[in-house]
């Protein structure tokens, strides 16, 4: 999925007077600021410095994202009236370095967060894709449904239902809403034809490395999915039925945090990060759902400004000894941010000053060792 270049988000390349890491700021969460007043926390602090190269994005995939903001009727996972917005963002053909231009078509894409649709556990997703059936309507081609915080355990039969599907018992009844262990059999008679053609993501939390659950299997084997295959548990399951509206398609299933990271170039080899989050727990490192453990994944040197650590590791300083050096910025005021980001900038300055000196040192080491030898041979 093509996003919105990171348009809250802020990369800014200076003509460098000497050599260092670009720094990446992955904001996660930090009290009650919003992502703007952290990123502008950023901007400030990095204004001391203007001969570094940083970036900063939310790690929440709406705030790095434009577009219109779509509110229409639905139905909540328990069947009540509501309303819910999704945003659509518009692409146009992108322009290649020489100025050509490829394609002339514009493209939408849909962003539906699914979570406020999904909180009774016993409910199903037909929420979700009454959304999914009107960004369709507008000409959407992409849809990112995001799954953390889901708790329905549907497979997505609500979704299919409200795209026309229709499921039955093994007696021909019209299985009840949510009940996927009377699924017997689906009818795609009347499926809306669009959905097929449209391409899904299914971006969520851990569970968006996991298998769909042993409850899942036999609607997986009603709709021809594999349930073992990784990702099919994110969101309750929702991706068996992404995967059966494509079956030859290449699904993208991701934690969210780990699809931002990749997007937005926090995974370069070549790149330092500040992780700036609410909790930093050994917990977070091992979890690829968290910014912590999507960069910790892709071995990115870093240093985590949070706002708690387990008390037995102190609050005073960087703490050297948690699984990731961590600075604790108790108050969330935009003062004590600035100042805990600019503790964690000179952090890596100096760690990057001191790798530098021990560098050219060892090459000097060599050098002299080179003429040494040249010496000794023309003797």
């Amino acid at each position: 999925m093509r996003t919105a270049p990171m348009p809250n988000g802020k990369t800014v390349s200076h003509a460098m007077t000497s050599p260092s890491l670009p720094i990446m700021f992955a904001l996660e969460s930090c009290g009650a600021r919003t992502t703007p007043e952290l990123l502008a926390a950023v901007d400030a602090t990095m204004a001391a410095y203007p001969d570094v190269d940083y970036g900063a994005c939310s790690y929440r995939l709406l705030d790095n994202m434009l577009g219109e903001t779509i509110t229409c009727p639905t139905v909540t996972a328990d069947g009540r009236l509501t309303e819910a917005s999704y945003l659509l963002a518009s692409f146009g053909p992108e322009e290649s370095a020489d100025g050509q231009v490829a394609g002339t078509a514009t493209e939408l894409q849909a962003v539906i967060d699914c979570a406020p649709l999904t909180e009774q556990a016993d409910g199903d997703t037909y929420g979700v894709g009454v959304l999914i059936a009107d960004a369709l309507s507008r000409g959407a081609t992409t849809i990112a449904l995001l799954t953390e915080g889901v708790r329905t355990h549907d497979g997505g039969t609500g979704i299919l239902v409200a795209l026309g599907a229709q499921f039955y018992t093994a007696d021909g009844h019209v299985v009840p809403r949510g009940r996927v262990d009377q699924v017997a059999s689906i009818d795609a008679a009347q499926f809306n034809m669009q959905a097929l053609g449209a391409h899904f993501l299914v971006l969520g939390g851990e569970d968006s490395l996991l298998p769909a659950e042993q409850s899942l299997h036999r609607l997986a084997d009603v709709l021809g999915v594999d349930p073992a295959q990784p990702g099919m548990g994110a969101g309750g399951g929702l991706p068996l039925a992404t995967a059966w509206m494509r079956p030859d398609a290449t699904h993208t299933i991701a934690p969210q945090a780990l699809y931002v990271a990749n997007l937005a170039g926090h995974l370069h080899p070549d790149v330092v990060a500040v992780v700036v989050t609410d909790e930093m727990t050994a917990e977070s490192v091992q979890n690829p759902a968290t910014a912590i453990g999507a960069l910790t994944a892709a071995q990115v040197p870093m240093i985590v400004v949070a706002r708690s650590v387990p008390a037995a590791f102190g609050k005073t300083g960087i703490i050297p000894n948690m699984p990731v050096p961590t600075l604790v910025v108790e108050d969330d005021t935009i003062e004590a941010l600035e100042d805990g980001l600019g503790q964690a900038v000179k952090y890596f300055l100096s760690a990057h000053a001191a790798t530098e000196e021990a560098l050219t040192g060892l090459a000097a080491e060599d050098a002299g060792s080179a003429a040494v030898a040249d010496e000794d041979e023309n003797s």
